[in-house]
């Protein structure tokens, strides 16, 4: 083998060792996840509660699914789904702060930067999506509308 190979089989075994040692960092990241799911998915009852509370929904007809760094509340057959753009807009604020100070303090929440909030008119198994919208949590940690 002349120098180049050399160097070239070399550098080869050096990144497929990296790539190895780091897979069971990959795997133990995927892991956290699922038990920081787990722990949301625990507290998701009492966030629908205080949700509805706050709205005047019914707490069965508010979904709530999270990942580590994003939470999706679907309001489904929302008072508003008639309503102007604007009225949702401030129901959805209502929505994320109720969220927001639910989750506050609670580690598994720690990492979500997104809460999306869906209104959906639901009829039989067919949901029809009304509005969408993302609040961002801001440097200051506010969850605040995203505008584009």
């Amino acid at each position: 083998m002349n120098r180049n190979t050399k160097c070239l089989v070399a550098s080869l075994w050096v990144t497929v060792a990296m790539l190895a040692s780091s897979a069971p960092a990959w795997s133990a990241d995927t892991a956290l996840e699922i038990e920081q799911v787990k722990q949301q998915t625990m507290a998701v009852p009492s966030i629908q509660r205080e949700v509805a509370k706050a709205t005047g929904n019914d707490a069965k007809m508010i979904d709530i699914a999270t990942t580590p760094h994003k939470v999706t509340i679907t309001v489904i057959n929302s008072k508003l789904n008639d309503a102007k753009d604007t009225d949702r807009e401030a129901e959805a604020s209502t929505i994320v702060s109720t969220f927001a100070r639910a989750v506050s303090g609670k580690a598994p929440f720690a990492q979500v930067v997104v809460v999306h909030v869906n209104y959906v008119k639901r009829t039989g198994t067919q949901d029809k999506a009304i509005q969408q919208l993302d609040f961002n949590k801001s440097p200051a940690g506010i969850f605040v509308p995203h505008n584009s």
